[in-house]
């Protein structure tokens, strides 16, 4: 199979970054991000080759939250993180990364009854390599 009959879905991926190599080295990149696609509602395409998934940290971040001064929501944020999730299981793609905000609760993504095992991450989500999957 080439390259460009490889699909990657780039999930929240606003300006495409973290997909653009991928891109470069000629895949069929698809970036699901706000405003065009919302991951609540996608649909993924059949015969899908990778997922990326930097679901936004919001309601996540320490640091967000003191220089806002305001409470963390991570219920609010699982929302997008459980929509990702949803189309990785979906897809079943060969292989899938979803970046872990710094911040995130201990087992919060345990909550989404999603059975996704890690694979490939020494230890799973945990910062120091920064992705599950």
């Amino acid at each position: 199979m080439k390259n460009e009959d490889k699909i990657i879905l780039d999930l929240c991926g606003g300006t495409g970054s973290w997909s653009r190599p991928y891109k470069e080295a000629g895949y069929n990149v698809r970036v699901i991000t706000l405003p065009e696609y919302d991951v609540c509602t996608y649909i993924p395409p059949d015969n899908v080759y990778g997922v990326l998934a930097a679901t936004p940290c919001t309601e996540f971040s320490v640091l967000n939250c003191k220089a806002e001064a305001r409470e963390r929501k991570p219920e609010i944020g699982m929302i997008v993180v459980t929509a990702c999730l949803r189309i990785i299981a979906m897809c079943r793609p060969r292989w899938w990364a979803m970046e872990n905000p710094a911040g995130t609760p201990p087992g919060v993504y345990g909550q989404t009854g999603i059975d996704l095992p890690a694979v490939g991450v020494r230890r799973p989500l945990d910062k120091a390599n920064g992705y599950m999957g």
